[in-house]
């Protein structure tokens, strides 16, 4: 692993880290190394998460075809079923 120096971060945001890290019971170094992992993946999350989003649309639209297909069967069948 790459060791890397961030420089010049304000005292305020540092002690802001210090806190989060606390709260999530992580060192802070493990707490940026997380920052960092999910910042960098971040991109690519947001592809997946259109291509949720278009695939359940789709799946909603077919959903829907069906029911309505479903309820003119029942309608044109009607006692018979």
């Amino acid at each position: 692993m790459a060791d890397t120096t961030i420089k010049g971060i304000p005292q305020n945001t540092m002690a802001k880290i210090r806190d989060l890290a606390k709260e999530a019971k992580m060192s802070q170094n493990k707490y940026l190394v997380s920052l960092l992992n999910n910042h960098a993946i971040s991109p690519e999350v947001g592809r997946v998460e259109s291509q949720y989003q278009e695939l359940l649309q789709l799946v909603i639209q077919e959903l829907r075809y069906s029911t309505q297909t479903i309820e003119e069967l029942t309608k044109t069948l009607g006692d018979d079923i």
